[in-house]
């Protein structure tokens, strides 16, 4: 069994630790269900935005940016006979 003293310093921290945690779990639920309107907004354009970026840029480094690079490689309309394969 645990000394008196020893009880005495920790029951009282654990209250303080267990209030703590209690009131930010409280507070990050409240900012959650306020904030949620402005990021659902924000993740209904821009998810697919960056999605729409990405797609450019590889199209652009596969099609366009090798032919640039290296002119006697693989020429444009190879790669673009494949894209319709």
């Amino acid at each position: 069994m645990l000394p008196y003293t020893v009880l005495l310093r920790t029951v009282p921290i654990l209250v303080i630790l267990t209030m703590l945690s209690a009131a930010t779990r409280l507070s990050h639920v409240y900012l959650l269900a306020y904030f949620r309107q402005t990021s659902h907004d924000c993740n209904f354009c821009i998810i697919p935005a960056t999605l729409f970026i990405s797609a450019v840029c590889a199209f652009w480094k596969f099609y366009v940016g090798t032919v640039i690079q290296n002119p006697l490689g693989v020429k444009l309309s190879g790669k673009l006979y494949y894209l319709f394969i």
